[in-house]
């Protein structure tokens, strides 16, 4: 499970991490590896979702790979809230999809 803390300190590192890579909106794809993670708190995807619909960087496209039955429905949610975002069982079908960007 992740804490509220823990999001927020993500959100921070992915900005800084764009930045570093002179990455401006719309610049980059994002792939997310979940393998391992359990299913979040409700409060903790709603900051998610949060990050995802008003990000302070934005990727192109988002792709995240969601093992586990629940997981994936989780992840699905989150991504029905932008379009560029698709949810996937594994990496190479993720990565071939930003790929394709």
């Amino acid at each position: 499970m992740l804490s509220i803390e823990e999001v927020q300190t993500f959100a921070e590192d992915f900005r800084r991490a764009a930045m570093s890579m002179n990455a401006g909106s719309n610049e980059f794809t994002l792939l997310v590896e979940t393998q391992g993670n359990t299913v979040q708190r409700q409060d903790v995807m709603i900051l998610f979702q949060e990050l995802l619909t008003r990000p302070q960087v934005r990727a192109r496209r988002i792709a995240i790979v969601r093992h586990g039955m629940l997981g994936r429905m989780q992840a699905r949610r989150l991504a029905e809230q932008r379009t560029d975002t698709q949810v996937f069982d594994n990496m190479p079908e993720a990565e071939a999809w930003l790929r394709a960007a």
